[in-house]
């Protein structure tokens, strides 16, 4: 007989955050354990920083500051965090540029059906 305790965090995942000191204290006091705040950092660190939290395999989801992904200058890294399927990592807008402000959830339906179904 299977034990229903044993399978039931098989399969979970767990969010890190990467971004800047208002989004890590936001999801802290939402329970995120894994919270990396990136505000003061180098580009070389923070790269150093989502290389971790990639080859974390207790990862799932990784949400980033936009602004974060734009410091980035390895190219490679970069596609990896438009292309990654686990972890796969959710760019939410800059609080303080709203004027960039692209549509996540449509990228995301896009990433994850290949389509744009908003098209008509």
């Amino acid at each position: 007989m299977i034990d229903k305790e044993d399978n039931k965090n098989k399969d979970l995942y767990k969010i890190a955050v990467v971004g800047n000191s208002l989004l890590i204290k936001s999801m802290r006091l939402v329970g995120i354990k894994h919270a990396y705040d990136v505000t003061d950092e180098s580009a070389d660190n923070i790269e150093k920083i989502i290389q971790e939290v990639v080859l974390n395999n207790e990862i799932g989801i990784v949400v980033v500051n936009e602004g974060i992904v734009e410091k980035i200058a390895n190219k490679r890294l970069v596609y990896l965090i438009d292309s990654s399927l686990k972890p796969i990592f959710i760019e939410i807008p800059d609080y303080n540029k709203p004027e960039q402000y692209t549509d996540v959830l449509k990228r995301l339906i896009i990433r994850a059906i290949g389509i744009d179904i908003s098209k008509k």
